[in-house]
């Protein structure tokens, strides 16, 4: 027999076997799964099999010639135990190998392992395991099963040498049991060899015994060394300031708070943030010593304030007050959600005693959180106080100084006390009772606080009085002394002219500065912005914000594009035009904070250089004197840089953004009623500082004393607070203490404080009132925008239809001018029903007496409590408060305009 036929009957076998096991598994499709067995079926004729090493699973036969084929018996599946693996054909058609060759790759068989399936139930000792494992795992679990495996011991041993000296009392063995397990060297004494080897066995089975126990407590001290270090154990105090989250603003604010109770010989402040305890403790040490913490413990733990059971760990429902910190990077939406979560999980708490104040980045959500919180949080708007500050100190030069001095507890600070020797004393006449303080205003026994109240208000019994003083035990009264006021100088002429702000970079609360600047400029001034925001977004991203920069009253801006650290793009500007000009902190690089101060110290050298360059006719300081300018940085050292640069000083005054919040912060912390006295001095229709010259109140060369000042500042409706030295780096001194002693006031400028019947709003002093027809105009166009916040709105109000000039003569206006506004009321009302789908009393005939007309300032104070009470979902029926501002007011009642 040839080759050819050796291969044709190789090919014929294994064509018969490929198709008997396809005929098995069409007959019997579980024959392979037979006695729990699933082999590995191998594919049969694949060529490449016999190239492949073989595996655990496939093993060749003993090489023989091959054994005739028996079919299996009628009923039964084929053999599954081994399958005939088909040689490949190249290696068969090698006739140079011979037919040795093929009858070795012929007669190879696979043997296939058979894999069995695990069991659908533990077993008694998997289980048994199982709970031994979780047991041991648990710091409960180890000591009991530690305490329990040493009795077993003890006893297993005393059993033994009772076996082996049956004499001696079993309580005697167990004893004995016990020293050889706890002392390795006590079965030295023994002498008999039986009573040795156990005293050996037991010995060594207690060195290990106590190896183990050894490792557990060890394990143990290491775990609560590392949750001391991490963090993570709850704090035992009472009446602390808490902190909650890490900011940039946050070493400041530790900074304050510690000066704060360094008058109490030190107190507690607790930090809970999601940074790691060591961490913050290297960097609150790298930045503030141990001697300047001033007795304060401050103690941190790690935590997310999200959780309420990090909340109670901290202790925060037994804390003085709770300070919550808005994250500095990334979305400002975003930040607030988390100031906001974090407000619904401590109102959770029980028995919450301290307030909260929170710090928002975004005016927007201030409704909500004040919605949230109630009247146990105090909100600050970051971003918004700061463009408020920004403002107000590049319209009056050496304000930002004011507040540096003002904000914070380094210097004075505002203090409220009863003092039942001046009941009876009017405003105007405190100042001559406290030499050590500066009366500012009264805080009524309602809880109501005024600032600069009316002059001839009388002091009840139960006000306290608002002062400004070094601290709170430094002050106190005395007798009434007699000042001679002197003869006042006459007023100085104020040259009026068209002002051109340049605002250099692009804010988040950039839409709240423009309405602020509108406020308080005079008709025609041009705002000049410049940034790297393409000029035609702007105006997109402002309408979109709310603001229509067509309908603004006073301003006109123009759009400048460029980065103001480049000399090309700034070199195009009319910078010899500028009146003032502002430098903020640009949103793009308010993550980076050195960045940022970097960049707005670059523009301020590039600005003023220039402005030097393109008048040759006058000095560079002349245009440091003529063009305000403001500064906004963000980092403290880029501060404590700049003072020490006097070059620096004199090009611009600068704004310490983190700085200020941090101080507002803690003097919020302390006493409630700051926010109240804040809101009312940056605030648009409050009582505000100014700097003013000294000959205003006195002539050149003349001898006067502070307090001869502060009579005559009071005789022209201001209190005096301090004064500033002309110069760049002269210091801010408020409160004087040598207020008797007489000086010339030469080269001085006097910081005064003025209430709102003299306000810098311009707009607000018409001198040709509008007529009833465009007040009424102006009126339904306020109705119809129901704009959600209750401020603006009334401020709108007031606008439309409350001018001073108009209700001097409210009982003279005409038949037609009544009817006017009462369309415009009866649109009001009818907008409000049909939006709010509230069912009320007829509105349709609704008549404007003359008595309703001069009752308007209340009415549009009830009508926007109304609205907003409607923006919240109620009804027509009145309420005693307002959510927003505490202000009482009645309800609203229709008929009231009949």
């Amino acid at each position: 027999m040839g080759p050819n036929d050796t291969v044709i009957r190789y090919l014929s076998g294994a064509v018969r076997e490929a198709t008997e096991a396809a005929d098995t598994a069409e007959t019997d499709p579980v024959a392979p799964l037979k006695n729990d067995s699933l082999p590995d079926i191998i594919p049969i004729g694949d060529p490449g099999f016999l190239d492949k090493p073989l595996t655990k699973k496939a093993q060749l036969p003993p090489i023989g010639p091959p054994s005739p084929r028996r079919p299996p018996p009628h009923g039964l599946p084929p053999r599954v135990g081994t399958l005939k693996k088909s040689p490949s054909m190249q290696a068969l058609l090698n006739g140079s190998a011979g037919q040795s060759k093929a009858s070795l790759l012929a007669k190879q068989n696979v043997l296939i392992e058979k894999r069995k399936i695990p069991s659908k139930h533990h077993t008694k000792l998997e289980r048994a395991a199982y709970f031994l494992d979780q047991y041991i795992s648990t710091r409960r679990g180890q000591t009991l099963s530690l305490a329990c495996a040493g009795l077993v011991l003890t006893l297993i041993g005393g059993c033994i040498l009772k076996a082996s000296q049956p004499s001696e009392h079993f309580s005697e063995m167990v004893w004995e049991s016990w020293t050889f397990l706890g002392d390795s060297g006590s079965h030295t004494a023994l002498t008999e060899p039986g009573l040795r080897l156990i005293g050996v066995m037991t010995s060594l089975i207690g060195i290990l015994y106590f190896s183990v126990i050894m490792g557990f407590v060890v394990d143990g001290i290491r775990d609560k060394m590392d949750s001391l270090k991490k963090g993570k154990s709850r704090v035992a105090e009472e009446n602390h300031t808490l902190m909650l989250g890490w900011t940039d603003k946050s070493i400041s604010l530790i900074r304050q708070i510690c000066l704060a109770n360094a008058s109490e010989k030190g107190g507690v402040v607790v930090v809970l943030a999601e940074a790691e305890k060591e961490e913050l403790e290297a960097e609150l040490e790298s930045h503030l010593p141990t001697e300047e913490l001033r007795g304060t413990k401050v103690i941190f733990r790690t935590g997310t304030p999200l959780l309420s059971v990090d909340l109670v760990k901290v202790a925060a429902h037994k804390a003085r007050s709770i300070i919550i910190m808005a994250t500095s990077s990334g979305d400002a939406d975003r930040s607030d959600a988390a100031v906001l979560r974090t407000v619904l999980g401590l109102k959770t708490l029980p028995e919450l005693t301290g307030h909260i104040v929170a710090e928002l980045r975004d005016i927007d959500n201030e409704p909500l959180v004040r919605l949230v919180g109630g009247k146990d949080v105090e909100i600050l708007v970051s971003h918004d106080v700061i463009g408020r500050l920004v403002l107000m100190a590049a319209r009056s030069p050496g304000l930002a100084r004011v507040f540096s001095c003002l904000l914070g507890f380094e210097g004075n600070e505002f203090y409220f006390k009863e003092w039942p020797e001046c009941v009876g004393v009017p405003f105007k006449d405190l100042c001559e009772r406290f030499p050590d303080a500066i009366p500012l205003g009264i805080k009524r026994a309602s809880g109501d606080v005024l600032i600069f109240p009316e002059l001839a208000m009388i002091v009840e019994p139960g006000d306290q009085i608002m002062v400004l003083a070094e601290d709170d035990d430094t002050y106190k009264t005395c007798p009434p002394t007699q000042i001679e006021v002197g003869k006042i100088p006459p007023p100085l002429p104020k040259i009026e002219r068209i002002e051109r702000v340049l605002m250099c970079g692009w804010r988040r609360d950039i839409r709240d500065m423009i309405k602020l600047l509108d406020c308080i400029v005079p008709s025609g001034t041009e705002l000049h912005m410049i940034c790297e925001e393409p000029t035609h977004l702007r105006t997109k991203l402002l309408k979109e914000s709310g603001l229509d920069v067509d309908k603004l009253e006073n301003l006109k801006m123009i759009h400048h594009y460029g980065n103001t650290a480049i000399r090309r793009h700034v070199a195009s500007l009319p910078l010899q035009m500028f009146t003032s000009m502002m430098i903020l902190a640009d949103q793009s690089r308010e993550t980076d904070i050195m960045n940022s101060d970097s960049h707005s110290l670059a523009s301020l050298l590039l600005i003023r250089d220039l402005q030097a360059k393109q008048s040759m006719t006058r000095k560079a300081v002349d245009w440091i004197k003529e063009c305000k300018c403001i500064s906004e940085i963000l980092d403290p050292r880029t501060q404590r840089t700049i003072s020490t640069s006097s070059t620096i000083l004199r090009l611009s005054e600068f704004i310490q953004s983190n700085e200020l919040v941090s101080c507002i912060l803690a003097m919020i912390s302390e006493s409630r009623d700051v926010r109240v006295i804040l809101d009312e001095l940056l605030g648009p229709h409050g009582s505000y500082f100014e700097v003013e010259p000294s000959g205003r109140y006195c002539t050149p060369g003349e001898q006067v004393s502070f307090w001869q000042l502060a009579k005559r500042s009071t005789a022209l409706g201001e209190i005096l607070c301090g004064y500033q030295a002309h110069g760049d780096i002269a210091e801010t001194v408020l409160n004087p203490p040598d207020k008797a002693k007489p000086r010339t006031w030469e080269n001085v400028d006097l910081i005064v404080l003025r209430s709102k019947k003299d306000n810098i709003f311009h707009n607000k002093q018409l001198k040709n009132p509008a007529p009833m027809e465009e007040t009424a105009t102006d009126f339904e166009r306020t109705a119809q925008s129901r704009l959600g916040k209750s401020s603006f709105i009334r401020q709108q109000m007031l606008e439309a239809l409350v001018q001073e000039q108009e209700l001097a003569n409210i009982e003279h206006v005409a038949s037609t001018d009544q009817k006017t506004l009462s369309r415009a009321v009866q649109s009001f009302v009818e907008i409000v029903r049909h939006e709010c789908a509230v069912s009320g009393s007829d509105t349709d005939q609704v008549l404007l007496n003359a008595k309703a007309v001069k009752s308007l300032i209340s009415i549009s104070r009830v009508l926007a409590d109304t609205l907003e009470k409607y923006e919240a979902g109620g009804g027509l029926s009145g309420r005693r408060e307002s959510d927003y501002d505490g202000e009482v007011v009645t309800a609203f009642d229709i008929s009231s305009f009949q």
